[in-house]
């Protein structure tokens, strides 16, 4: 016959035990609810057709090839509904339908990565909210490429029209348009190589980078974050830089013929091409000259950071 204390230790084991059971099929059931879903999509495209794609977490790759038709491969996250295909070869639309309201905690919680390979030519529109985007080998008439909170990340993207933004994420492109390039960041840096034609830079609180070649316009719009730029200008083109409390360096040519207007209001100018500088309306300095024919007009201010006008090595 068992005491009363022996009865109890029982009694604890068995509840003990049935926890562990508990535990152990509540894994299980999470488990099987985060397993990834595979995607092994494809559809024929138009060389120069239009395709967009809508998703909102995870991380996308885009990658231009020589083939008539798009391919789709990778996970799909457990927050993740459905994957919504829409249209035909010269208009698709790819969307990733999210479930409503919470999925709930779990373990071992899957997140999406996707990656596609397009005609390079392809009109491409893509749309994402927290997930990174990566973008290669696209030539076509446009690319536009938009994420909030993840990073941007363009190389060879090289279409008649660019538009690529991020709130709060990184935006780096390698490789431009040949004539327009908007490129847009709230918070994060902002870095550009090959850039030619048109070029529409802003950032509020992130650094801001270009070089560019063949350059006919250029216009950056910095707040507190410092732009350098190296420029291969046309002749006859036109450069706007502003900036407020950032820094600013702007990169030339030595042969450059250049009209500068520039202005400071508690910052400092220089420049590499000559001109006097004289005292601004405030505590700054302001500068107007011309060197060459020609020339390239420039028309840069800020308000508490310092200009300098340099020759590109």
């Amino acid at each position: 016959m068992n005491t009363p204390m022996e009865k109890s230790m029982k009694t604890s084991a068995r509840r003990g035990r049935m926890l562990i059971a508990a535990l152990m099929g509540g894994l299980l059931v999470a488990n099987a609810a985060v397993a990834a879903e595979s995607v092994d999509e494809s559809r024929p495209a138009s060389a120069e057709g239009r395709i967009q794609f809508i998703g909102v977490t995870g991380d996308i790759e885009i990658i231009g090839h020589d083939a008539g038709e798009w391919l789709l491969s990778g996970t799909l996250g457990d927050d993740v509904d459905e994957l919504v295909i829409e249209g035909g070869p010269d208009d698709w639309t790819i969307r990733l339908e999210m479930k409503k309201g919470n999925i709930g905690w779990n373990l071992g919680r899957k997140s999406t990565e996707l990656r596609m390979l397009v005609p390079r030519k392809s009109e491409l529109d893509v749309k994402t909210v927290s997930g990174d985007l990566q973008l290669r080998e696209l030539d076509g008439r446009s690319v536009s490429a938009k994420t909030v909170s993840g990073d941007l990340d363009l190389a060879d993207v090289t279409p008649q029209r660019l538009s690529a933004s991020s709130v709060s994420g990184d935006v780096n492109a390698k490789g431009g348009a040949s004539e327009i390039n908007r490129i847009r960041s709230v918070s994060g840096d902002v870095e550009t190589t090959g850039t030619g034609g048109r070029v529409e830079l802003e950032t509020v609180s992130g650094n801001l980078s270009v070089e560019g070649r063949a350059v006919s316009e250029l216009s950056i719009e910095s707040v507190s974050g410092d732009v350098v730029a190296r420029i291969r200008p046309t002749e006859r083109s036109r450069i706007d830089i502003s900036s407020h409390s950032g820094d600013v360096e702007l990169l030339l040519p030595a042969e450059t013929g250049i009209r500068v207007e520039a202005e400071t209001f508690s910052g400092s100018i220089s420049s590499a091409f000559g001109g006097e500088v004289r005292s601004g309306r405030g505590p700054g300095e302001s500068m107007s000259m011309e060197a060459g024919s020609a020339g390239v007009e420039i028309d840069a201010s800020t308000f508490s950071g310092n200009l300098r006008i340099r020759h590109l090595d």
